[in-house]
């Protein structure tokens, strides 16, 4: 096997696994449609949602994780309003996932990472990961959903 033969194969495994992931994260979107739906239709108000990190198009390819049941409902017609939060140094997250929906026309607003609680008892529905926002919602008896790739690890199937 040459250096050639090399690169076409790890360059056709890449596309193969962007492929899947777009995939993927579009399905994602698809099944937290139907919940951002059904709360919409119960509240027949904007829908909003409490992001966590960053899991957005800059993350993944094309939909994102979490954002893409938001952009799902936003190219459908339902009013969202997505509250950007984050934990790690310097917003990276938050700045990066509210970068991404401002380019999507998404209303949204970055918080400090501790007011998602705050936030809570006022807004509604969350996409979160973290155990204090889900400690919360249980709490104030909100319901949260992850939305999240659950993935096993890839096998090549051959070697070099």
């Amino acid at each position: 096997i040459n250096s050639d033969q090399i690169l076409d194969i790890a360059l056709n495994e890449a596309k193969e696994i962007c492929d899947e992931d777009e995939k993927f994260c579009e399905n994602i979107g698809i099944n937290g449609l139907r919940i951002i739906e059904e709360i919409y239709n119960k509240k027949k108000d904007t829908v909003n949602i409490l992001t966590h990190c960053n899991a957005g198009w800059l993350a993944t390819i094309n939909w994102g994780t979490a954002t893409s049941p938001i952009y799902h409902a936003h190219k459908k017609g339902i009013p969202v309003h997505v509250w950007v939060d984050e934990t790690r140094p310097r917003n990276q997250g938050a700045n990066l996932t509210s970068y991404e929906l401002n380019e999507e026309s998404v209303p949204n607003t970055i918080i400090a990472d501790n007011t998602g609680g705050r936030k809570f008892s006022k807004v509604g529905p969350s996409h979160p990961p973290k155990k204090k926002v889900a400690v919360i919602a249980h709490i104030l008896n909100i319901f949260m959903y992850s939305a999240r790739k659950n993935i096993a690890k890839r096998k090549p199937e051959y070697s070099v």
